[in-house]
């Protein structure tokens, strides 16, 4: 983990990126406190978050969590909430009679949503040979409402792939251990024609927050 010291930017610039965040405290002062997408915090993850304040510098401000872990410094910080629901970050300014709270925060935190079961493109029509070169499935947390990558990811335990035959009323069944697709399967892609259907189901998953998530059911349609 590293923190960038960018104290000597112009302050105008950056309130100016973050003006949507900007808020007034009582003595007059500006502050932005800039985070992700939404004004939205993930629980068990680490959350870049930003904070300038008016005619102060970087080093004279102390920020603090109500609910979570705040660590950072120079105006770059790093929040973790220990839960969902609420997160308010208070401000202090170092002054020669001692800290001064200048203001704070609210952020809406949400759960990690479960990721998203992959092959290849993710998409719901995939070419036969996309799908029978692939090597790999995986849990995507592409469904997270973020404009920042946060160091989140989850690993596929086993998933079952069913094979419908768009010319029969035959249909495969194969289980797959780990995230990486075993030969069985792999001989099953092979087999495929248009218009066959996959259907990925009974998919387990390790991730931040469980180490066995079930997610939902994928199908996936032969082009």
């Amino acid at each position: 983990m590293f923190y960038l010291n960018l104290c000597f930017m112009k302050k105008t610039i950056v309130l100016s990126i973050v003006i949507s965040f900007s808020f007034l405290f009582s003595f007059g002062q500006k502050a932005a406190v800039e985070v992700s997408k939404n004004n939205i915090l993930y629980c068990y993850l680490e959350n870049p978050i930003q904070i300038v304040v008016e005619n102060s510098s970087c080093k004279s401000i102390i920020a603090k969590s109500t609910s979570g872990k705040l660590e950072g410094k120079d105006g770059y910080y790093i929040l973790t909430p220990s839960h969902a629901g609420q997160d308010t970050v208070l401000l202090y300014k170092k002054t020669k009679s001692g800290l001064k709270f200048i203001g704070m925060r609210e952020f809406r935190v949400r759960m990690i949503p479960y990721p998203i079961f992959k092959i290849g493109s993710g998409k719901s029509e995939i070419p036969k040979v996309e799908i029978a070169s692939q090597s790999f499935v995986r849990a995507d947390y592409s469904n997270l409402c973020i404009d920042v990558a946060l160091d989140v990811h989850a690993s596929v335990k086993r998933f079952t792939v069913y094979a419908i035959y768009a010319d029969s009323s035959n249909y495969k069944e194969i289980t797959n251990n780990g995230p990486e697709i075993n030969e069985n399967v792999k001989a099953l892609f092979q087999t495929l024609k248009s218009n066959d259907i996959l259907v990925f189901k009974d998919i387990h998953a390790s991730g931040p927050t469980s180490d066995d998530m079930k997610l939902e059911p994928v199908i996936v349609t032969i082009k």
